[in-house]
């Protein structure tokens, strides 16, 4: 039917809205772009929240068992909606050498962060999937296969260490069907009516049948945008930008001085999901004014940037799943420990915990939910001020009770046991109670459970820690 660029996807849906959407789309590019297009697309095809209608997501890299049985559930009549849409994500199935550099870039950290058995299975998926043998595989083949850039001639060590741990434990190449063949025999045969499917990629090959055959039945969006240094590409980017930044920017009824824009935008860079995230802290942060300015992105950016765990948390902290999830695996690959990520997230609930004590108690009357930052900073910060001094008293005679000695020198309380750790800056206090409305109590101690519930598993059981983390992440974060 057509390939559209991304900012001819509002257009579409407009066009298609009184009539039938085609009954597929391909959505590939950027990562940010690729989000907002398919999250668009799911809204235009289940428009009523009260509507019948089912969505249903893939993990984060699909295998033939996940397409079998997504594409079954796709082909089947509902009785209870009348709608169903089914999303594939990152779906690696268009042959392109660009589709191999994630997977390859994932076996090679898990290698070099000693999890041969994580590298092993990722690399035999690979193979399985490329319709290769292990007997068969080399540097030469890898190189030749995957387009790997191996000039150096020492590129590629991590290979033969992973070649040979799958040999000495007689592991083998599972046997998988051609992922790319299903889709296209299911696109060409069709769905019936009012089902869709969407795929996303990072990369596709438009040589490929079954791109040709999505763009033939259905609609492919192109989100990519050019990641070079030329100075053209350099401006797309800058535009690229300064357009989302105005369209999150007028939806809050707010707008950015030239400057302030430049400011940010040497902060940050090219990273759209980290400009828009730094937006929205800007919109909290200036409240009922409407103009954000320089001293704005300096007072708020700058004390900002913080670790990738508390990122996480923060995603966390959000219910925000899908992204908590890409990021829980970004910690993973880049050598975090799975006990050093549960016991940030164990943190954050406990200063979440607080700060729902501290709403509750006398002294948390005065807290609105969405109050803007001037009126926290004036109204409730010296209340927390006051409601940390008095939790300091208790937590001193606490101790005294439990056999502290009443004469001996009195440990100042530590900074988890208080809400505003840093008094002088309350944005990120700020921060925390709007969090913290994102959950009722009983939903936080809901969540204590579980953290003790996965605590226990990952140490006293064999299952893989990612997997632990994937069930607690999506179990905060659909806690209800």
């Amino acid at each position: 039917m057509a390939e559209i660029s991304h900012q001819k996807l509002s257009k579409h849906l407009s066009d298609y809205i009184k009539t039938t959407f085609p009954p597929v789309y391909l959505v590939f590019g950027e990562s940010y772009l690729r989000a907002k297009a398919c999250q668009a697309l799911i809204d235009a095809l289940i428009p009523d929240a009260g509507e019948q209608a089912t969505c249903i997501e893939s993990s984060e890299f699909i295998d033939r068992m996940q397409v079998t049985d997504l594409l079954e559930r796709l082909n089947t009549y509902s009785f209870f909606s009348s709608k169903q849409v089914v999303v594939l994500r990152n779906a690696m199935v268009f042959s392109g050498t660009g589709s191999f550099q994630e997977p390859i870039k994932k076996i090679k950290k898990a290698y070099d962060n000693n999890d041969a058995e994580k590298a092993a299975d990722l690399f035999l998926r690979l193979l399985g999937q490329s319709h290769l043998s292990l007997e068969d595989m080399d540097r030469h083949v890898f190189v030749e296969k995957f387009k790997v850039d191996d000039d150096a001639g020492d590129g590629l060590d991590w290979l033969n260490g992973i070649i040979t741990y799958c040999k000495n434990n007689d592991l083998k190449v599972p046997q998988v069907s051609d992922e790319a063949s299903l889709l296209l025999n299911a696109i060409k045969r069709g769905f019936p009516k009012n089902h869709y499917l969407i795929l996303t990629a990072e990369t596709v090959d438009k040589r490929t049948t079954l791109y040709k055959a999505i763009k033939n039945n259905g609609t492919v969006i192109d989100c990519s945008v050019s990641k070079g240094t030329r100075k053209k590409d350099r401006e797309d980017q800058h535009h690229l930008i300064y357009a989302q930044a105005r369209e999150i920017l007028e939806a809050a009824g707010k707008k950015i001085a030239p400057k302030a824009f430049e400011e940010m935008y040497d902060l940050i860079g090219f990273d759209m999901h980290a400009f828009s995230r730094g937006l929205e802290k800007l919109i909290n942060f200036v409240g009922t004014r409407g103009i954000i300015d320089v001293s704005d992105v300096r007072a708020v950016l700058t004390k900002s940037r913080e670790e990738p765990i508390y990122e996480l948390t923060g995603a966390i902290s959000d219910k925000n799943g899908v992204y908590a999830l890409r990021l829980l695996h970004e910690l993973l690959d880049s050598g975090y420990h799975y006990l050093q990520i549960l016991m940030a997230i164990a943190n954050q609930v406990r200063r979440l915990l607080l700060v729902k004590d501290f709403i509750n108690s006398d002294f948390g009357h005065r807290w609105r939910a969405r109050m803007t930052y001037d009126q926290f900073k004036n109204v409730v910060m010296p209340m927390i001020q006051t409601y940390d001094k008095k939790l300091a008293e208790k937590i001193d005679i606490w101790a005294v009770s439990l056999g502290n000695p009443a004469g001996g020198q009195k440990q100042k309380p530590s900074t988890e046991q208080v809400i505003a750790r840093q008094p002088n800056n309350p944005y990120p206090v700020y921060q925390q109670f709007l969090k913290a409305d994102n959950f009722s109590e009983n939903e936080l101690i809901f969540v204590l459970n579980r953290l003790y519930q996965a605590d226990v598993t990952l140490k006293t059981t064999g299952r893989k820690p990612e997997f632990v983390l994937e069930e607690l992440i999506l179990a905060i974060c659909g806690s209800q």
